[in-house]
C-alpha cells in the first residue's frame, strides 16, 4: 500500500509541476505528519481564531488523533496520502511545518512557498553543529534541507537567526525574526476538551502551582530531585505547608519520575494528559528545568525559573549546549535540597538580568503570529 502511495504521489507530483498553485490555501504540519503539535500548532489555531481569507488544513496521518481532532475542532483535518488529500497539499502554494514538509522528494517540493516555524529555541546543539549526527547527515543537512526545505525559517530574535544559521545553513535572507508565536497565544488553545482537563486538573491544585519538565536523557538517565537528603515525608510536609503542587512532565520514554508521583503534593502532567503544554504555561507559578527548550518560552510569562543543572560538565560534553547556564537564566539555580526550598519560597536574589537575556531569545514581545501572518500576506499576491 505504501508503494502505491508513492506511485501515485509521485506522479501527481510531476503534474502539479504544471498547475498553479493557490496562494489562499495554506497546509501545515508537524512532526512526520504524525502529531499535532509544535509552531505549526500554535500558528494554525491563531489563523482560525483570525477573519482571515486562507483556506488553512493541517496534516494528521494518525487516524485515531485525526478523527479526535475534525471531531472537536472541525473538519480541517486531512491525510498525507489519500488521493484527495493529496491533490490538497500540492494544490497549495504555501506549507508551515514544524519539522520536514509534507513532502520530501524534490518533484513535490516544487512550486511550494516551505515557511519552518520550528519547535522552540534549541538549546542543545542541532543539525550541522550536533557532534552526534552522521557525515552524511550533516551533508544533507547543509545543502539539501537548506537548499529545499527552507523558503523562510522563522526565529524569535537575532541571537536566534544566528543560531539557525549555523546549525542548519540556512541563508540570512530566508530567516524571518517574528518573535516566539507563543507569545500572542498563551491560554488560547480552540482545544475545548484539553483546556477543560487541565482547568480540572489546577482546581484540586494548590496555591502554588509548579511545572517540573526535565530534558530526556539517552537510557532515560535523568535523575528527578537530584538532591542529598531528600527524604519523602519532610519534602510532603514542606508542599502542604507551603501551599505547593509540583506537577511533573517527563519525556514519554523516562521512567525514573515514577516514585515520586506517589508522593503527597506531587502529580503526573505528561503529553499523554495534555498534548501541548506551551499554551498552558502562565497556569504555573514556577518551571523546573535543566536544559529543555520550554524555558525560552517561559521567559514570556511573569513565572519564576529553577534550574537543576546538576550534571551540567558532564551533558554539556557529550550533548553539547548552544549557550551556556549563565547565559539562559534568569531565575534560580538550585544544586542543594535547601537551594531548591528557597526558590520555591522565592527567598533568593532575584537576577537582575533577566530583562537583558529575555531580550537576546524574544526581540519582538507582542503580536508574534500577527507579524508573521503579515509576511505571509506577501506570498499570496
Amino acid at each position: 500500500m505504501k508503494f502505491i502511495h508513492k506511485i501515485i504521489l509521485l506522479i501527481l507530483s510531476i503534474i502539479y509541476i504544471f498547475i498553479p498553485k493557490d496562494n489562499k490555501k495554506i497546509i501545515f504540519t508537524s512532526y512526520k505528519n504524525m502529531k499535532y503539535n509544535f509552531c505549526s500548532r500554535i500558528f494554525f489555531e491563531f489563523l482560525l481564531q483570525q477573519e482571515n481569507e486562507y483556506d488553512i488544513k493541517f496534516v494528521i496521518n494518525d487516524n485515531e488523533l485525526r478523527d479526535y481532532l475534525n471531531k472537536n475542532i472541525g473538519n480541517y483535518f486531512i491525510t498525507s496520502y489519500k488521493f484527495k488529500d493529496v491533490v490538497e497539499c500540492l494544490s497549495s502554494r504555501i506549507w508551515i511545518s514544524s519539522c520536514k514538509p509534507i513532502y520530501s522528494s524534490p518533484l513535490s517540493l516544487v512550486g511550494h512557498i516551505n515557511i519552518n516555524v520550528w519547535h522552540g529555541i534549541p538549546l542543545k546543539k542541532v543539525g550541522i553543529n550536533d557532534k552526534h549526527q552522521s557525515k552524511i547527515k550533516k551533508l544533507i543537512y547543509k545543502y539539501y534541507y537548506s537548499w529545499c526545505f527552507y523558503s523562510l525559517f522563522v526565529v524569535s530574535s537575532e541571537e536566534v537567526k544566528k543560531l539557525i544559521h549555523s546549525s542548519f545553513n540556512v541563508k540570512n535572507n530566508k530567516i524571518f525574526i517574528s518573535g516566539s508565536l507563543i507569545g500572542e497565544n498563551f491560554s488560547k488553545s480552540i482545544d475545548l476538551e484539553q483546556n477543560n482537563k487541565l482547568k480540572n486538573i489546577l482546581i484540586k491544585s494548590r496555591k502554588n502551582k509548579v511545572l517540573y519538565a526535565p530534558t530526556y536523557r539517552d537510557g532515560g538517565k535523568t535523575q528527578f530531585f537530584p538532591f542529598n537528603g531528600l527524604d519523602k515525608n519532610e519534602f510532603e510536609k514542606f508542599l502542604k505547608k507551603n501551599e505547593i503542587t509540583i506537577y511533573i512532565r517527563p519525556h514519554h520514554l523516562e521512567k525514573n519520575y515514577k516514585k515520586y508521583i506517589e508522593w503527597e503534593g506531587i502529580e503526573y502532567l505528561g503529553s499523554d494528559i495534555i498534548s501541548e503544554i506551551t499554551y498552558y504555561l502562565e497556569n504555573f507559578n514556577f518551571l523546573i528545568t535543566d536544559y529543555s527548550s520550554i524555558l525560552f518560552d517561559y521567559m514570556l510569562t511573569n513565572g519564576n525559573l529553577i534550574l537543576l543543572p546538576y550534571d551540567y560538565d558532564i551533558y554539556k560534553k557529550e550533548r553539547g549546549l548552544n549557550f551556556s547556564i549563565d547565559e539562559i537564566n534568569y531565575g534560580d539555580i538550585a544544586t542543594t535540597l535547601e537551594d531548591f526550598k528557597n526558590s520555591l519560597l522565592q527567598r533568593n536574589k532575584k537576577n537582575t538580568n533577566k530583562d537583558k537575556i529575555i531580550d537576546r531569545f524574544h526581540s519582538i514581545r507582542k503580536d508574534q503570529c500577527t507579524t508573521l501572518l503579515k509576511k505571509i500576506k506577501i506570498y499570496d499576491k
